[in-house]
Order: structure tokens, then sequence, then C-alpha cells
């Protein structure tokens, strides 16, 4: 025990025993009152009353519940686009021709549906919408940007049509620091975790190959397949 510890505990036990109803007997010896506890015989120190003010600290609102369960269902499908974002990109700088890239396109929209269509169709309207925004969030371009990019401006314009009819809009951004911060806030905690558990690296390596040249092989394997009377699962 150093001195100053040892000079607050002296000081506050001298300031309760000299507050204590009791006094001093002839030798000098400090009498507390007592109290009978049971078969006990304790000594008895009544402090003056203290008052402690305190004030509420605003509590920081917790995400709700449903924003995470959504969240946790449409993020892994912003990173899925990100991902064939890039790929797209790549495969298109190597074309040479509005012809080729538009052919190439097609297959690759072909190809996407059969392999997300029905997980897609699960999606909840909450999930779509906040689906629109993590793609945003994860490529920088509005979901109506990339149509308008990939397919044409009419074809941008028709879902944007569609998905107002469900109260939504495929123009939405996403806001990290307004509407959108407690979801930007969970989606930095939520990328963390999938990046310690695997997940995210994972699905950026998922079997999922927009090549050209993968196509090329695709469309001479289903041509054999076709002549052999066999059925396969590409999936």
């Amino acid at each position: 025990m150093n001195k100053l510890t040892l000079a607050v505990f002296l000081s506050l036990s001298l300031s309760l025993l000299s507050r204590a109803q009791g006094g001093f007997d002839d030798m000098g010896v400090i009498v507390l009152d007592q109290v009978i506890v049971g078969d006990d015989t304790l000594p008895a120190v009544k402090l003056e009353p203290v008052e402690i003010k305190a004030h509420l600290v605003d509590r920081v609102p917790e995400l709700d519940y449903k924003l995470k369960y959504h969240t946790r269902k449409a993020y892994p499908y912003a990173i899925r686009v990100s991902r064939i974002v890039a790929e797209i990109d790549e495969e298109l700088s190597k074309l040479d021709g509005k012809r080729e890239q538009k052919k190439y396109l097609n297959s690759t929209e072909k190809l996407l549906k059969d392999e997300f269509k029905d997980d897609l169709k699960e999606l909840t309207r909450t999930q779509g919408r906040i689906l629109i925004k993590l793609v945003d969030r994860e490529t920088g371009y509005s979901v109506h940007e990339l149509i308008g990019m990939y397919r044409s401006d009419f074809k941008a314009g028709w879902w944007e049509f569609l998905a107002k009819r469900f109260d939504m809009s495929i123009k939405d951004r996403h806001d990290p620091e307004g509407e959108d911060k407690a979801l930007e806030k969970y989606v930095q905690q939520l990328d963390l975790l999938y990046q310690r558990n695997g997940k995210k690296e994972k699905i950026e390596n998922e079997q999922l190959d927009l090549s050209v040249q993968s196509k090329k092989r695709k469309r001479k394997r289903d041509s054999d397949e076709s002549v052999q009377g066999e059925s396969f699962d590409d999936r």
C-alpha cells in the first residue's frame, strides 16, 4: 500500500469514526453504537445522507433486428455483383467491336439469370431495396447506371418503371453519412466478420467463369453432350 493510498484510507476511516454516534471511554478508546443481529453484536456506524446527482446518457439507438437480418441476406449478392462487374469489364476490354461485345453481354446475361434467378426470387422487397443500395456501395454505380452501361438506357428505364410499381427505385444511391448511416455501420461489421471467417473470399472465388474462352468451351461441351444424349447440371 503506497503512501497516497494509506493517507486516503486513514482519512476516510477517521471521517467515518468522527461522524459515528458514540464517544470515548475513560481510556480514550472509541466506543461505537451497537446493533444486535441474531446472536451477534455488531458495531453500528451511521453516515450522513449523501446526495447523488446523475443525468441520463442518450442511448445510442441499436440497429433494428430486421435491418440486420435483411442486410445479411442482401450483402453477399452485392459482393457478387462487384466481382461480376469487374470480370465483365475485363472481358469487354478484350473484344473488338460493339457486335462482339453485345454478343458477349447477351450470353453473360443468360448465364447470370440461370445462376441467380431462383435465389433472387427469394429476396423480399426490403432485401431488394437494401441490395440496390449495397450494389452502389460496392461498385460505385447505381443499378440503373449499370443496366444503362451494359444493356441500354431504354432497358434501364424499363426496369426503373417496373421497380416503381413495387415501391422501389433502381436509381437509389447508398448514403453512408445520411439515411443509410446505420446500414453502413452494420455492413462494416459484417464485412469484417466475412473477412475473418473466410466467407468474403469464398464468395469472391465462387465457380462463375464469365470469360469469353470459357463460353466457347462450354458451347463445345454442350454440343458434345447433346450428341451423346447426356444431361449435366452446370450449376
